[in-house]
């Protein structure tokens, strides 16, 4: 038997960064690249409200799904003594959800971008 669990209403742009996950990177657009670049896109509006809206939009996004999954893969890596790459496919050998490398490399360079 398998729990159904409701994504809960998002109420603006932060808490859609925060609940932000990989299904929802992958329906942003096929490349990732383009993917990182809309949410890219999402922090910058924020900025343009403010600037304390922007680092609210940052820190949401640090403590996302997706975000953490990308932490995940980074520290199984780091541990384990192996590329990316070779965490990246124990991870789905395993059966756990993953990112694949150009998923990985694409939210790497968006956290480089988003350092304040």
């Amino acid at each position: 038997m398998i729990d159904v669990h409701a994504k809960p209403s998002v109420v603006g742009p932060i808490d859609e960064l925060k609940l932000f996950t990989i299904a929802d990177f992958r329906r942003f657009d096929a490349d990732p690249r383009r993917a990182a670049a809309r949410l890219q896109e999402k922090i910058k509006l924020l900025e343009e409200e403010s600037y304390a809206k922007m680092v609210e939009g940052v820190r949401a996004w640090r403590a996302s799904p997706l975000n953490q999954l990308y932490v995940t893969v980074g520290q199984e890596s780091l541990e384990g003594g192996k590329n990316v790459a070779d965490a990246i496919r124990e991870r789905r050998e395993a059966g756990k959800t993953t990112l694949s490398e150009d998923e990985f490399g694409a939210l790497l360079d968006l956290n480089k971008k988003l350092r304040f």
